[in-house]
Formats: C-alpha cells, structure tokens, sequence
C-alpha cells in the first residue's frame, strides 16, 4: 500500500492506513477515483523486532498522526464511508502502548488533510484539513479549508478547540513542529503558536 502514515511511541513504531489501489468506480461512489483504503496497522515492538497487526476503526488515508503520554493518535482523514460527512472523518482512533489496547474518541469537525503535532509528550494537535464537502462552517467559521485545533490533553484526558488565524490543509501548511512547550504551524502567510504550560 502507499500513502501509510507512521510514527514512534515508545518503542514501538506504528504504521497505519494508507491507499490499497483503485478500481472501476462503482455506483454511487464520491470519490471519482474509485481507490481502496487500509485499515492495516503493522506495529514493530524494536525491543523484540516482532511485527503484530492490527487495524484502524475505518480503513483510510490523509489522516494525522501524534504521540504523546505514551498513546499513538490517527485523526481524522479519508475514506469511503465517513459516514454522515461524506468521506472524510472526525473519527480519531489511539492505541495505549502500556496495555496495548485501542479506544476513539471524535475531532470537533471531520476533515482529512490535516496536520498532527505533539508538544512536551502530554499534549496532541491536530489543525487544518479539507472539509469538502462543507454545507455549514465550522468552530471557527471556516468551510472547505478549516482553522479548526483539536487539542487534546493526554494528562486529563480533555479536549479543546482553538482556531488557527486561516484555514489551512496540509499541502498549505508547511509544517507542524514543536519546541519546548511550543507547537507551531506555518502555512501560507501566517505562522500560529500554541504555547502550554507544564504545570499540572
């Protein structure tokens, strides 16, 4: 498969989702392309260098990845049944790398294309996406290209929302980085910093 998003907890790397192939479009499907999507995801143990398997809630791609307080997060993304908002997804699945177990929970907005950052291994962002299509605007007053951050808070298991100065995707953004206590999103002509305190 291609188009797999991969990333590191602990000592285990974890490598999800993705594009399959693309196949004659059936009737009633959105997305002219016709492609198939993966669900799989092969985590490696570097410790043992065993490979196990597993999958995501939904098989997708163009999704966002994190990691912070010892959980693997996949957001949102792309796939062919999103449900009530067409294709893409608010659906964000985490795997605990202490129990090996998986739990979801829900972005603010579905919308695929959009960026993940972890900041200080507590706290996971996840701004921007495409919400095509988008009938109504968003927390943040965005449509098609969303300024919408989940923000979610891995010592208290919380989530927030804030906004991003425009709506981003992340072939706009740049990228998404994180020094110190600091999460920062460069896209277009705008530059967005969150900045968190430590105390508990």
């Amino acid at each position: 498969r291609k188009k797999v998003e991969a990333l590191a907890v602990g000592r285990y790397i974890l490598m999800a989702g993705g594009e399959i192939g693309h196949h004659p479009p059936a009737a009633g499907e959105v997305d002219a392309r016709a492609a198939s999507y993966s669900s799989t995801v092969d985590i490696l143990d570097t410790r043992t260098m065993r490979l196990s398997v597993a999958a995501l809630s939904y098989p997708r791609q163009y999704f966002a990845v994190a990691a912070a307080g010892g959980k693997a997060f996949f957001a949102g993304g792309f796939g062919n049944a999103g449900g009530p908002h067409g294709n893409r997804f608010s659906l964000v699945d985490i795997w605990d790398s202490a129990t090996e177990r998986w739990s979801t929970a829900q972005l603010s907005t579905n919308r695929s294309n959009l960026m993940g950052i972890s900041v200080a291994d507590r706290w996971v962002l996840f701004g921007g996406g495409t919400r095509i299509p988008a009938p109504e605007p968003d927390l943040c007053n965005t449509t098609e290209r969303s300024a919408v951050v989940d923000i979610h808070d891995t010592l208290h298991n919380t989530w927030t929302t804030e906004c991003l100065a425009v709506g981003h995707t992340s072939t706009a953004i740049a990228t998404g980085i994180s020094s110190g206590s600091t999460a920062i999103f460069f896209g277009g002509e705008t530059i967005d910093l969150f900045t968190f305190e430590s105390r508990k």
